[in-house]
């Protein structure tokens, strides 16, 4: 079915890619082949997509094989088990060879309908005079546990990082036989299948990734060894009976389950998650000039008190709040070296663009967007290749927005694909910003009247938003992330977190205050300058 879809879409003339297409086909494969899909992964196959459409048939035709072999021998089991079990009956109603079995106690009876223990009932048949019954009963009780594999044990004396599941692994390096061997237990050997880099999704909504990770699937229990985590950097912390462990923020809570600490991947109570104010370190007051200058994307001081000094903003101490710790985390650079920008960009009195100067990028170069320059009456201008110095004010915003979008996100730990709503929220507030070059912002050259900024609000907070429903008994408000503003109407974007759901709404009480009187505790933010 998938293969045909490809082959549709290339007769049409927009294949997919063959990488993107082989990941297609095998996700869509059922649960049969999954073994299938696991030999293709590890042995790092590159087909192409007609050899691996005739490898899932082979590998449907062996499946459908041991199938009709399996219901084959299981039928003939059947068949033989139930011979045996009408022999045994005719033995039993023989009456010569009728044997009167002891009655069973009421105790034994209750203790025989426990539910979840496993008992082994043992019957001894003893000479006549020898103890107080002819018959003795040995009860041994034994413990059932179950081992999930979303489950991780946190260990100081295992040597290396063990799991027993290909789910998570990124990258592999696969062992021959008896190459790698652990000892376990009293001295038994293991031998290690694959040594593999895992990543840990974790209930904060971080992830943590293990190296070296030895992949032996006949061992019981995922193992982290606490040593290999201490030396990358991690932090551990008693809490009561638990440990935290933190590398400058929360990362996963382990607790002890029969004497044992582990962590559980699929443990939603944790309310440390990455959208959980911490609430230790509050700062004793909260400057307005500190609030507002986390409204506006972090911009500096000078362009605060150009602000102040149009009548934008009230008047209040510049130099009153303290270094913004996510501004030196975003916006951190070296010492700059001494040179000279030559800027050959002339500002056009009218409101039609007469030049358009590009750094050859290939949306650029296009034949169609050529003719559209040229019927527009547009001058195209390309710059050298690799000479990004001489586009440099169209450089230098794109760095400045990209050490917005830093300091932005690292205040909080929002995912990194929110990137996006950063980025739109930082164009939008330097064009309410004023410039080196020019006294007015671009928003009022552009429409000719100064912006309002008493709707902004600080990227990131939380807030309460209004929720649309009938039911009298249900919560009238829901607990959200500002993540930005719509351009098309007039709200706010905001994203639920349990339900990974971003929508429009103005109906909102945001906790700003509450949101800047902790310290920063967001994540490093690694974004390319291209």
């Amino acid at each position: 079915m998938m293969k045909s879809y490809m082959d549709q879409l290339e007769r049409l003339g927009s294949p997919y890619p063959q990488d993107l297409a082989i990941d297609i086909i095998l996700n869509y494969l059922p649960k049969s082949y999954n073994v299938f899909i696991m030999k293709y992964n590890m042995n790092g196959w590159e087909k192409p997509i007609s050899e691996l459409h005739g490898m899932v048939k082979t590998a449907e035709k062996i499946s459908q094989e041991k199938s009709r072999r399996t219901k084959a021998r299981t039928s003939r089991e059947s068949h033989k088990l139930a011979r045996e079990k009408e022999r045994k009956l005719l033995k039993t109603h023989h009456p010569r060879r009728r044997k009167r079995l002891p009655k069973m106690t009421h105790a034994l009876s209750e203790e025989l309908s426990g539910i979840g223990k496993g008992i082994v009932l043992k019957l001894k048949n003893k000479k006549a005079g020898e103890g107080p019954s002819g018959i003795s009963f040995s009860m041994i009780e034994m413990g059932l546990f179950t081992f999930s594999s979303n489950t991780w044990v946190l260990d100081t004396g295992c040597g290396t990082h063990i799991c027993n599941s290909l789910q998570g692994f990124r990258k592999s390096k696969d062992l021959k036989e008896n190459e790698m061997v652990l000892h376990v237990g009293k001295g038994a050997r293991v031998t290690v299948q694959a040594l593999r880099h895992f990543d840990l999704c974790l209930p904060s909504g971080l992830n943590l990734t293990l190296d070296n990770v030895c992949l032996i699937t006949a061992i019981t229990r995922n193992i982290i060894l606490v040593l290999r985590l201490r030396k990358s950097g991690n932090d551990f912390k008693f809490d009561d009976d638990n440990i935290h462990s933190l590398k400058g923020i929360f990362y996963f809570e382990a607790r002890p389950i029969n004497r044992i600490y582990e962590l559980n991947l699929n443990d939603t109570s944790n309310n440390k998650s990455l959208y959980h104010v911490n609430t230790k370190r509050p700062k004793p007051d909260l400057n307005q000039t500190y609030l507002w200058h986390c409204r506006l994307g972090h911009i500096n001081r000078k362009h605060i008190s150009q602000l102040q000094k149009s009548g934008l903003l009230g008047a209040n101490d510049i130099d009153s709040f303290e270094i913004c710790e996510s501004c030196l985390c975003g916006k951190m650079t070296k010492s700059p070296f001494f040179g000279t920008s030559e800027r050959a960009i002339e500002n056009q009195l009218d409101k039609t663009i007469k030049i358009l100067r590009s750094d050859r990028g290939g949306e650029h170069l296009s034949q169609e967007f050529q003719d559209h320059l040229r019927s527009h009456r547009i001058i195209s201008q390309l710059t050298p290749p690799r000479t990004p110095q001489l586009n440099g004010v169209y450089e230098r915003r794109n760095r400045t927005l990209l050490y917005m979008v830093r300091s932005m996100m690292s205040r909080i730990t929002l995912p990194l694909s929110f990137w996006s709503y950063a980025l739109l929220t930082a164009a939008r507030i330097l064009n309410m910003a004023p410039t080196k070059k020019v006294e007015k912002t671009p928003y009022e050259m552009w429409y000719g009247r100064p912006s309002s900024l008493s709707y902004m609000k600080v990227w990131g907070c939380e807030a309460y938003v209004r929720k649309n429903t009938s039911n009298k008994t249900e919560p009238r408000s829901t607990k959200c992330i500002f993540v930005g503003y719509p351009k098309d109407c007039l709200g706010y974007y905001f994203d639920i977190p349990s339900e990974n759901k971003i929508f429009i709404s103005r109906k909102d009480e945001f906790l700003e205050s509450k949101f800047l009187i902790y310290e920063a505790r967001g994540r490093r933010v690694e974004l390319e300058e291209d």
